[in-house]
């Protein structure tokens, strides 16, 4: 595993906000205005809040790698599944030889 640079420090004793302001779905979030919520509730700079976003998504994308689950209480759970092989049926006329 390759090492990461550090993220800085979070400031976490901003409150979260009550459970009747956030969004139940409604409206999807983008990795831009995921940073930038983060670098507004934890008093860090845009490019800080990037970096622990990027830090969030490899350590996520490293553990599926690895075949271990990932289980984030509240938020979801991440799981690699592998795809199922599918069975192709040639139609009559047709050239499958390319």
């Amino acid at each position: 595993m390759r090492a990461l640079p550090p993220c800085g420090t979070l400031n976490l004793d901003s409150p979260h906000p009550p459970e009747s302001n956030r969004t139940q779905g409604k409206d999807n979030k983008n990795k831009a205005e995921l940073v930038s919520h983060i670098a507004d509730e934890t008093s860090s700079t845009k490019a800080t809040a990037e970096r622990m976003v990027g830090v969030m998504f490899f350590a996520i994308a490293d553990a599926l790698a690895r075949d271990e689950p990932v289980a984030i209480a509240g938020f979801g759970k991440f799981t690699v599944i592998a795809p199922v092989a599918r069975q192709t049926v040639a139609l009559a006329g047709s050239n499958l030889s390319g």
